[in-house]
């Protein structure tokens, strides 16, 4: 059996009965030391959230009733879930659902849609940057699993993140990148910082490995801020869903630096930061243990390869025929900025707006027949030509999905600055769909503390 010896795989705390699984949260402030330095944080139960694993079954239905004991609001978020007819457990603080406050309770219940690797975290403020966000597997029943899943000796959730030792404050570095909630920091900086505790011999996460096995290395970046490359000396991979090959064995002994490099701008690393840029003691990489002793793992003396090969992601196969939808029946134009720290949208050239969240939840008050205000119409282009001045992408999606949809960017502290917007799908198919169809929901009455809706166009109210 393959096992952390971080402690990791204390799966929390779930109780399953047949097709229903439910998880019992207590949402706590704790006092953490990731990387030597004791700072604040937020966790599940009074254990750092890294460990609060939500482990499910497709088909699966999956309860998670979470106690809030900050000191300020929270919600928590299905990150990667369609949320196909469970609109109101997306977990968007003022969309979707109203806070929960301080000693409120919530209830989350839904069914995975698809198998995969996803992850739950905080949609309020900053405190997702600040511990409260975990890992969410999915996994397909073995009759649905594609033969190279059949082939896999063992799986490990490998969880990599920026830290911020201080209170948030937009936009700033980080000051060190963990994997699995561990890492190292220069004590000789944290003195500089004015922090107290420190420890220079701060343990790493550890992965025991056993030569001529084969590994599912289940990847998240749960940065809120920097993009990740990942690598471990001296191996190579293999991304068996999307090439259709088996993955090759690993005959290795000894240990290995397992690396998560922390990149900037134009994904160019930095070799190292200065204290004017970045901050003293800035830390661009974590490090993690590879190690195929069944005993404790040595520091490893292995060296990071500088040779790579680049490879052509129009050149794959798809396991699954792409078939092309139809034409799209809207054309949307977004423009985006970052404007004196915060940020603005603007659509199809219109004026720039500065997001700002509701009074009500939107899903609650489009259901129940209140009027969609604030929706900004279409202006469409005049037909002139024009330029375009930064970077852009095309997106195409299908509209099935009735409800109300935050897209935003997921650098959190753009986010927090306002770069964000809603969109209203299928307005006219949740009136139907009346609010009363969310009333008898644990989110809308003991957290919004709606006890009536009344479903008419004309008079709606929620009291």
């Amino acid at each position: 059996m393959v096992c952390f010896t971080a402690a990791f795989l204390a799966i929390h705390c779930g109780s399953s009965v047949g097709d229903h699984v439910t998880y019992d949260w207590r949402v706590t402030n704790l006092t953490a030391s990731y990387d030597g330095v004791s700072i604040r944080s937020i966790g599940i139960n009074g254990k750092t959230s890294d460990q609060s694993v939500l482990d499910v079954e497709l088909g699966q239905e999956v309860e998670v009733r979470a106690t809030i004991e900050l000191d300020e609001p929270t919600c928590l978020h299905l990150h990667g879930l369609k949320q196909l007819g469970t609109q109101e457990m997306d977990g968007t603080s003022e969309l979707t659902q109203c806070h929960i406050d301080p000693n409120g309770a919530a209830l989350y219940r839904f069914t995975p849609d698809k198998a995969g690797t996803f992850r739950w975290h905080s949609h309020y403020i900053a405190q997702y940057a600040y511990g409260l966000r975990g890992p969410l597997v999915a996994h397909a029943p073995p009759s649905e699993q594609q033969d190279w899943e059949k082939d896999i000796d063992e799986e490990f959730i490998i969880q990599m993140a920026d830290l911020y030792h201080r209170p948030p404050q937009p936009v700033r570095m980080w000051d060190n990148i963990l994997i699995n909630n561990r890492g190292r920091y220069h004590c000789t900086a944290a003195i500089h910082h004015n922090f107290t505790e420190c420890t220079d011999d701060q343990p790493l996460s550890q992965f025991h490995f056993k030569a001529g096995s084969k590994y599912l290395l289940r990847l998240i970046n749960m940065a809120a801020l920097s993009p990740i490359q990942f690598s471990i000396d001296d191996h190579e991979f293999q991304g068996s869903p999307n090439t259709g090959k088996q993955g090759g064995k690993q005959d290795q002994f000894g240990s290995f630096w397992m690396r998560a490099t922390g990149l900037l701008i134009h994904g160019l690393p930095w070799s190292r930061g200065t204290p004017a840029v970045a901050g003293e003691g800035y830390n661009y990489e974590g490090l993690a243990i590879v190690a195929y002793e069944t005993g404790g793992a040595e520091e490893p003396t292995s060296e990071q390869q500088v040779n790579m090969t680049t490879v052509n992601e129009f050149d794959f196969t798809p396991l699954v025929p792409v078939v092309l939808p139809s034409a799209p029946s809207d054309h949307t134009v977004l423009q985006l900025k970052m404007q004196d720290g915060l940020g603005y949208f603007s659509i199809d050239e219109g004026d720039f707006n500065h997001f700002t969240l509701p009074d009500n939840p939107p899903l609650y008050s489009i259901a129940a027949g209140l009027k969609t205000e604030d929706l900004l119409p279409a202006v469409h282009s005049d037909g002139n030509g024009w330029c375009l001045d930064a970077g852009y992408v095309t997106l195409r999606f299908n509209a099935d999905n009735p409800g109300v949809w935050i897209m935003h960017c997921h650098i959190d502290w753009h986010l927090l600055a306002g770069l964000a917007m809603v969109f209203v799908e299928g307005e006219e198919q949740l009136q139907q769909k009346g609010g009363n169809a969310f009333s008898s929901g644990m989110l809308l009455i003991s957290v919004c503390g709606y006890k009536h809706v009344t479903n008419s166009t004309s008079n709606s109210t929620m009291t």
